[in-house]
């Protein structure tokens, strides 16, 4: 699937050695205390490929997702904190110059679904605790991004009536 995605079209034997110079980096800058010619113990041989082997605590995507869940029954300013760290996580677009390849197309999007919800979380927050101005610039951007969102329109809508711009809010 990698030699597909990253080499469509190049002939396979050139795109395998290609592919072994890349991961090959990877396990160094993965684990650079690691011996050369030593086993890796992160990206591991898996039959005709390789696997990831990392506990979730270490990987962004899993981290990112649970905070966003946690975040959902905590307070207003202790889901502030969890969604700011969740969102600090976040580094460009999901599985990179990957995010197109047929692999992994869902997961970018679920993922960048659960961004939206988190920003949109975050929003909420803020304006729960009194802050709406703080608000207003991300609940703009993401109702232009998905101008049907009711309830992000209603939330855009409280936040600009919070910070006494009332004329903006009847437009939103």
């Amino acid at each position: 699937a990698l030699l597909e995605a990253a080499w469509e079209g190049a002939p396979r034997e050139l795109a395998a050695r290609s592919l072994a110079v890349r991961v090959a980096n990877l396990r160094a800058f993965l684990e650079p205390g690691r011996d050369r010619g030593a086993p890796s113990s992160l990206l591991v041989r898996d039959g005709s490929g390789y696997r990831l082997e990392a506990a979730p605590e270490e990987v962004d995507a899993q981290c990112f997702e649970r905070c966003v869940r946690a975040a959902a029954a905590l307070p207003a300013a202790a889901a502030l904190d969890a969604l700011d760290d969740a969102l600090a996580l976040w580094r460009g677009t999901p599985f990179g110059d990957f995010a197109d390849a047929e692999f992994a197309r869902e997961e970018v999007r679920r993922l960048e679904a659960l961004r939206s919800q988190a920003e949109e979380a975050r929003a909420r927050a803020l304006l729960e605790l009194g802050r709406p101005l703080e608000a207003v610039d991300d609940l703009r951007r993401l109702t232009a991004s998905d101008p049907l969102r009711e309830e992000l329109v209603r939330t855009l809508m409280l936040a600009l009536y919070a910070a006494g711009r009332q004329v903006e809010a009847l437009a939103a």
